[in-house]
């Protein structure tokens, strides 16, 4: 019998307004979720699933490196999007149909697990072209040159690395996709740097932009390694309500310099 307490009521509330897609298996199922400011999801029975960032002692370090993996996609899914001009299999969610909603979409402000979901739709979109019959155009087809088969071969080997499930999927996040059956994805800076590496290779070569992503991927390392202290109060303890800014920006200008010069 379903309980009616207060806890499992707001528990309600705050799923429906924070869970990322409405498509999420779990929520379909309508399961008791306790979702945090920064997205982890725990059962009402105290077991808990859903994915968790290990990313800082405190939200407020957890919310800066969020904020800066958002950042890191964005600057992909611009690289991508410009890319894709004139290919619409790549551009466009739908295509067939002739709507013109991107297939990869930009994310606001920390909102990481929106962020990844992005990302999953064009794994998922390449993969379709690769495994499905009916995909137009076929696989390598995409692409041009003497080495399109090649080039295709490594995109699906790395598509194929960042969809696996696991405690550690970079974008398969238990409770967030149903092909991943474990009950927690741990997120840590290790599998964002993995998912952005992993996003650079694909990009580079898929569409070969005349500048190459791995600046991108090299900024989100540098805002990684910054060290952010926490200021504290009388007592001696991190006050609350504290804002980290990580200058990503300044981080890719530089990385993009020091790699113009390779």
């Amino acid at each position: 019998m379903e309980t009616t307490s207060p806890r499992v009521v707001e528990a309600k509330r705050r799923l429906t307004t924070h869970c990322p897609r409405t498509c999420c298996p779990f929520c379909e199922k309508k399961c008791h979720f306790r979702v945090s400011p920064v997205g982890e999801e725990e059962h009402e029975g105290g077991q808990r699933f859903g994915w968790e960032y290990r990313l800082g002692k405190l939200h407020s370090q957890e919310l800066a490196y969020c904020r800066v993996t958002v950042e890191a996609l964005n600057a992909l899914q611009k690289k991508f999007i410009d890319g894709a001009q004139g290919i619409p299999a790549l551009m466009y969610s739908s295509p067939d149909s002739g709507d013109k909603k991107y297939l990869w979409k930009m994310t606001s402000g920390t909102d990481l697990a929106h962020a990844v979901h992005e990302v999953r739709g064009v794994l998922e979109a390449l993969l379709f072209h690769e495994k499905d019959a009916s995909a137009r155009p076929k696989g390598s087809d995409l692409l041009s040159g003497e080495s399109k088969n090649e080039r295709w071969r490594l995109i699906c080997q790395t598509a194929m690395r960042l969809m696996r499930p696991g405690v550690d999927s970079p974008v398969q996040w238990s409770a967030h996709n149903q092909r991943n059956h474990f009950r927690l994805t741990v997120i840590t800076k290790h599998t964002l740097l993995e998912l952005v590496g992993s996003m650079v290779v694909i990009i580079d070569t898929l569409l070969e932009p005349k500048q190459s992503c791995k600046p991108i991927h090299k900024a989100l390392i540098a805002s990684f390694a910054t060290e952010l202290q926490p200021k504290l109060n009388k007592d001696g303890q991190p006050a609350k309500n504290q804002k980290f800014d990580i200058p990503f920006n300044e981080f890719l200008l530089a990385c993009s310099e020091e790699h113009a010069k390779i």
